[in-house]
């Protein structure tokens, strides 16, 4: 699954390009985005290009070497993408996750969303999309899948959405999960239905026995 970190990766690197334009005078989102706070946002795009450089390399989760007991807490980078192509918005954000080994269930959310549109407007982006249901081991020992959903608002929009995450576990032993929305996962936008999509890299942060 590693379309997924690739694509939060172009994502993170369009918004620090955002972000430095905005810094020498471009354009304000509907949300008011200060010259501040985008040096905030600018540092948290650092961050998340870390974290993809850290793991771009990392192949799958050997099947034997999937753990069976005890919680890990996973926490990364979201790309979120929505709108017709010509005019697509494109934010980043928090994911967290908590995974129970024992009984494969997976939760979490993803949240602090920031990002542009398709004019280069910057804007935070208020709300999250809620993770669950998710389980491991879905058609290997070493994949997973969790629907989402919720409703975020910001630049004058609000987006309803709804759908299914699918990914892998990496690093032996385990290190990041990666995922990514189904194609045809939309969302309403302002009432409207549009294309909606999801990427994920969350690296394990804690790991606590039963």
């Amino acid at each position: 699954m590693c379309c997924a970190g690739s694509k939060v990766m172009r994502i993170v690197r369009q918004i620090m390009c955002s972000t430095a334009l905005l810094a020498l005078g471009g354009c304000l989102g509907g949300d008011i985005v200060t010259p501040s706070e985008a040096r905030n946002l600018s540092s948290r795009t650092d961050a998340y290009a870390a974290l993809r450089d850290r793991n771009s390399d990392v192949p799958n989760s050997a099947w034997d070497a999937m753990p069976t007991q005890g919680q890990a807490r996973f926490d990364g980078a979201a790309a979120v993408r929505f709108g017709p192509d010509n005019a697509r918005t494109r934010l980043a954000g928090d994911v967290s996750l908590t995974v129970d080994y024992a009984t494969g269930g997976i939760d979490g959310q993803i949240d602090r969303l920031f990002g542009v549109d398709g004019s280069n407007d910057l804007a935070e982006y208020r709300g999250q999309l809620r993770v669950g249901d998710g389980r491991i081991g879905v058609d290997r020992p070493n994949d997973w899948s969790a629907g989402y959903s919720g409703t975020l608002r910001g630049n004058g929009d609000r987006i309803v959405s709804g759908g299914t995450i699918r990914g892998d576990f990496q690093g032996t032993p385990v290190r990041t999960m990666e995922g990514r929305s189904d194609g045809s996962d939309t969302a309403l936008v302002n009432g409207v239905e549009m294309p909606f999509r999801v990427d994920i890299v969350a690296e394990q942060k804690t790991l606590t026995a039963d």
